[in-house]
């Protein structure tokens, strides 16, 4: 009988396969969405009604829209071994690997924070996992603790 190494035995598991998917709140969220939008038109008319202003209705506007564009427009994610590439309306960014210090589970997602500098707790990238909880958490997993940094520490809590 040849005894096989324990090295041999216990390989490391390579990279997950790339996954991507289209995340909009406003399409998977159901009746509590729609009530969010609702509550939004609300405040914009609001605003326009008790300053008698079309000009602030259209601030109000602005500043809900720029504070809630992810909710109201579609984003199309995708997971590789390069990193995170985003798309919306025709732009794409891809985010690497190495940027990311950490992550945070979420009820519906993870975020997660980039890496350096003393305001890098308030900066990072949400991403909604949909019904692909199992495929994102399998990335950041591999490339948050695992193959791309053994070098640094790399927290990774339960929140929200």
């Amino acid at each position: 009988m040849s005894a096989v190494p324990a090295a041999a035995s216990t390989s490391r598991r390579g990279p997950p396969p790339p996954v991507s998917w289209r995340s909009w709140p406003l399409e998977e969220g159901g009746l509590s969405a729609w009530l969010l939008s609702v509550l939004a038109v609300t405040i914009i008319v609001a605003c326009g009604l008790t300053t008698g202003s079309v000009q602030w209705a259209l601030v109000a506007c602005g500043v809900l829209a720029a504070s809630a564009w992810r909710f109201f427009i579609p984003v199309h994610l995708e997971l590789n071994a390069q990193g995170v590439f985003q798309e919306v309306l025709g732009r794409q960014r891809r985010i690497v690997w190495r940027a990311f210090e950490s992550g945070e589970l979420c009820r519906e997602g993870v975020y997660l924070r980039f890496a350096g500098g003393s305001f890098a707790l308030n900066r990072g990238l949400y991403l909604p996992w949909g019904t692909h909880r199992a495929e994102v958490m399998a990335f950041v997993d591999y490339y948050l603790t695992q193959a791309r940094q053994p070098d640094r520490h790399y927290g990774f809590e339960i929140g929200r």
